[in-house]
């Protein structure tokens, strides 16, 4: 993908489209409910060489396909917003693996039901509410700290298993956490 500075980005453009040829000109675009509303066409050095604005049937000549959707936040309740960074899986893989992506197409079904796309970097699928396929990308602090209590649980686990227990109860987790934060935890088998 593209990396695009935002913060140069004329005032209320929400879509970049990389030049198709080295004849034309890169540009932003104002969308809105899926209408090329505004349109900047953009000098080598960054300076706007033209603007258009357009009137409600918008602009003909926009190709949503071609565009880079600004990011923008979501809180991971009901569907993502286009251009929304997010992680999601694919149904063969279980939900054992995310995958970084972006929201590029969000769409009604025939049935009346809501639908994103999300382009990841090696595929493109397609998502309705539910599932739990989809959700916001989580920075590395939250990884890390996924990862840490998934590695608690399962030591807590192994500590009430040697304990003859059926389950780990409160104090195998109080001495999973303890051993793990003074950097103590499983080791591989060779």
């Amino acid at each position: 993908m593209t990396e695009i500075d935002w913060s140069k980005a004329p005032t209320g453009a929400n879509q970049y489209q990389p030049a198709a040829t080295p004849n034309n000109r890169p540009v932003f675009w104002r969308v809105e409910d899926g209408v090329a509303r505004e349109v900047w066409a953009i000098n080598p050095d960054g300076s706007v060489r033209d603007h258009f604005t357009y009137g409600p049937e918008g602009c003909q000549a926009y190709s949503p396909w071609r565009c880079i959707v600004k990011p923008v936040e979501w809180d991971g309740e009901g569907l993502p917003p286009l251009g929304a960074d997010v992680e999601c899986t694919f149904a063969v893989e279980d939900k054992k693996f995310w995958h970084h992506g972006n929201v590029i197409y969000r769409g009604v079904q025939p049935e009346g039901d809501d639908f994103i796309v999300v382009k990841t970097e090696q595929f493109s699928a397609c998502y309705r509410e539910g599932g739990g396929m989809v959700r916001p990308y989580r920075t590395p602090e939250q990884r890390a700290e996924e990862a840490r209590k998934v590695e608690i649980a399962e030591l807590a686990d192994d500590i009430s298993a040697y304990q003859d227990h059926r389950a780990p109860c409160e104090r195998h987790f109080r001495l999973a956490t303890f051993l793990i934060d003074q950097g103590y935890g499983k080791q591989a088998k060779a």
